[in-house]
């Protein structure tokens, strides 16, 4: 069930920001809960909220700060784990992850200054304007 929300995830989130619309609509999940208040937090979005009546989260992201596009890294088929300095080995060479952890779901600058590795669900792709 991961694959299949994070792929809808994926994909709503940037056809939004590709066309800069004001709002998304995603279905229910504890992960794309998870992973829109790690958003939230960070400041990609800039709220979310429930709607009752199509059972979906409202999703309206911060266009002034989004300027990636979310790409699935791991798969089921393809389960691969980092560790720490894995972690900033990849930070380094220019890649940026979503890190799937003991703690919840962190960005890899973060999992990398608390020394935590963990699966890599999304690789964020800078846009080259």
């Amino acid at each position: 069930m991961v694959a299949f929300s994070s792929s809808v995830f994926i994909s709503r989130f940037n056809n939004c920001i590709l066309r800069r619309t004001k709002s998304f609509y995603v279905p229910v999940s504890k992960f794309s809960r998870e992973v829109l208040s790690l958003f939230y937090r960070e400041g990609y979005i800039f709220s979310y909220s429930f709607d009752a009546e199509k059972n979906c989260f409202i999703v309206y992201p911060n266009h002034k700060v989004v300027n990636f596009k979310l790409n699935l890294y791991s798969r089921a088929s393809r389960k691969i784990t980092f560790k720490h300095f894995q972690v900033r080995k990849n930070l380094n060479a220019g890649k940026f992850f979503i890190l799937k952890t003991c703690f919840g779901l962190q960005f890899s600058d973060l999992a990398r200054f608390n020394k935590i590795g963990g699966h890599p669900i999304f690789v964020l792709n800078y846009f080259l304007w």
